[in-house]
């Protein structure tokens, strides 16, 4: 059966927390990786970086993985604004030990707010914008203001290297981050569209879907002149199970009848469609009347032994109704006239008294309907 089960819809409060938790744990990751060899990188000059430098790299490693385990097990928004700010101040002590607006570490002041942009919600990404801003506007005019900063005493050359490297790194980071939100987004529309196309309760198709198959595979058995036999299956007295019983009952007994369909229905061919609040559809294409109604009433029969706490209309077990028909491939007939023909079928049933299979065949010219 071409169904799969799907776990129930969670809202998009629940998507936005993972997309949020795994850009966070990528960039928190990398950021990490990234400090540590910029770091042993600053040190590899003749002009070393400051101690203090060091001390802040560090720091910076242990608040990334601190940020690391808040995002994996605890509150994505905290580890979210540890993250902004954690960066914030590291690129800021570090262009202040390293020559303040000339530094070459300055620009990374801006992937703080370019990162809070992929998690935080827009009012919280322009506080971290407004704080970046100020920093920058700080370091052009601190020479004005009368503070200096400790020379880099760089040359030109390892000047321009330093300057590329953290240009390089910070291009990284946020190419990881847009990367990873790239990818869970493409797996949530994934998700959105699986979701769309099948029933949330039960993991079958959904009536559109269901329809649609139900057209397409008339027009192959139309094409290839093959038989296709459909099962439209009804719960008997559904709504006094309901107003007995409760919905959230009644919703147990549909899914419990979806798991015997679902263990019945075994062909990778055949499809299921939840069509209605309690009536189910079920297409076998290359499947005779004969054999649809064997498997019709194979699940009839395993529903029967499903019980029910309290007698309703004088039963006190699940019982179904189910309508069978059996479609040659005839041209003169469309998907409307074999969902009719099936429909008219499982009324016959509820009308011979319901917990029974009725089953037909159409043929000849006049869509005649013969029934079994």
């Amino acid at each position: 059966m071409n169904n799969s089960k799907i776990d129930e819809f969670t809202g998009f409060t629940a998507k936005n927390q993972n997309r949020s938790k795994s850009v966070v744990v990528a960039l928190s990751l990398t950021a990490t990786i990234a400090t540590t060899i910029l770091f042993l990188f600053a040190f590899s000059f003749e002009s070393k970086a400051p101690i203090a430098a060091l001390g802040i790299g560090i720091g910076f490693v242990f608040t990334m993985l601190l940020v690391y385990a808040i995002a994996s097990y605890s509150n994505v928004a905290l580890a979210s604004w540890i993250f902004a700010f954690a960066l914030l101040g590291v690129f800021t002590v570090a262009t202040a030990l390293m020559g303040g607006v000339y530094a070459p570490c300055m620009i990374g002041i801006m992937i703080a707010p370019i990162c809070a942009t992929l998690v935080l919600s827009i009012r919280e990404s322009l506080v971290i914008l407004s704080a970046s801003v100020a920093l920058i506007a700080f370091f052009a005019i601190a020479p004005i203001m009368g503070i200096h900063f400790p020379e880099n005493h760089l040359s030109a050359a390892q000047f321009a290297t330093r300057s590329a490297v953290w240009q390089i790194a910070c291009i990284c980071m946020t190419f990881v981050a847009l990367w990873r939100y790239n990818a869970y987004n493409e797996q949530v529309s994934v998700e959105l569209t699986e979701q769309a196309a099948t029933d949330k309760m039960t993991g079958f198709y959904s009536k559109d879907v269901t329809e649609t198959l139900l057209y397409q595979q008339v027009q192959v058995s139309k094409r290839n002149e093959q038989s296709l036999s459909v099962i439209i299956i009804d719960i008997d007295y559904f709504k006094q199970i309901n107003d007995t019983l409760g919905h959230k009952t009644g919703d147990l007994y549909i899914k419990r009848v979806a798991e015997v369909m679902f263990q019945e229905v075994q062909r990778s061919t055949d499809s299921i469609g939840r069509i209605g609040g309690d009536e189910f559809m079920i297409l076998l294409p290359q499947a005779n009347k004969e054999g649809a109604e064997q498997l019709a009433n194979r699940i009839r029969l395993r529903a029967a032994s499903i019980p029910l706490p309290q007698e309703i209309q004088g039963k006190r077990s699940l019982s179904l109704s189910i309508g069978v028909i059996s479609y040659q491939g005839h041209p003169a007939y469309n998907h409307d006239d074999v969902f009719k023909s099936a429909d008219a079928q499982l009324y016959r049933a509820k009308a011979e008294g319901r917990n029974k299979v009725c089953a037909g065949q159409i043929e000849g010219l006049t869509a005649n309907i013969v029934a079994a």
